[in-house]
């Protein structure tokens, strides 16, 4: 399987807003709202069930625009 994901957070005032959060099996974006004093946001980049096996390929296209933070986490 070949997993694409893509990623574009940007800020607006004290805010970090997605503009574009979306993936393909077996790739999974997911993002919790989270009160910060700063534009940031955070993303955990996961899979489905046991994991990637051997053959998987994942795709992943993060863009930070100007003035927002992002913490990109792992399963």
């Amino acid at each position: 399987m070949h997993g694409r994901g893509q990623a574009t957070l940007e800020a607006f005032g004290r805010d970090a807003v997605f503009s574009d959060l979306s993936f393909t099996y077996p790739l999974k974006l997911i993002s919790p709202k989270i009160t910060a004093a700063n534009p940031v946001a955070i993303a955990y980049v996961l899979s489905y069930g046991g994991g990637l096996i051997s053959g998987d390929q994942i795709e992943l296209n993060v863009e930070t625009r100007k003035g927002a933070t992002l913490i990109l986490l792992t399963q």
